[in-house]
């Protein structure tokens, strides 16, 4: 005797409303992301502009950069370190105008968690640089002088090659 298999139709939520319901649980995260409703979500992307550099020691004295120089020079004790924080500014001020950006003006990275600062420095006998996203060192290994080279990233992209901070060690 030959067998005989019936398949049943397939069929839904037996509940009008239950099967409404199931597609707008479904639809609700695509419908998030029209007619901009991701962005908003998350909002925009943060520009990170960076003109300038200031490095503040421990006891007040800053350091900041003015286009293609700094305005003072950190002195670091021959084998130990002179610890900075690290503020950054937006605009330049013009060439004639040599003073400090104000303080209301500075910000650090540590809101920017794409952003990060890298320091080359020219003799490493000399002296070098430590630090994190928001404070440092510069550390003194000799007597002498040398210069450390800052630049700013933000992922793969430079937003900032900075003039070359003179370093000296005592």
């Amino acid at each position: 005797m030959p067998m005989s298999t019936s398949v049943a139709p397939a069929r839904g939520p037996r509940c009008p409303r239950a099967a409404t319901a199931l597609l707008l649980l479904l639809a609700l995260p695509l419908a998030a992301g029209c007619g901009g409703g991701g962005a908003a979500a998350t909002g925009p992307a943060r520009t990170l502009v960076v003109a300038e550099m200031v490095l503040e020691d421990g006891t007040g004295t800053v350091y900041y950069s003015h286009r293609d120089h700094w305005h003072g020079f950190p002195v670091a004790p021959a084998n130990g370190e002179l610890a900075v924080r690290k503020y950054f500014v937006a605009r330049s001020t013009a060439p004639d105008d040599h003073e400090m950006p104000p303080r209301a003006e500075w910000f650090t990275l540590e809101a920017e968690p794409d952003a990060r600062l890298t320091i080359v420095v020219a003799d490493t006998t000399v002296g070098g640089w430590r630090g994190d996203r928001v404070q440092g060192a510069l550390v003194g290994r000799r007597a002498g002088a040398t210069a450390l080279a800052p630049t700013v990233f933000r992922g793969p992209t430079t937003l900032r090659q900075l003039p070359s901070l003179p370093l000296v060690v005592r």
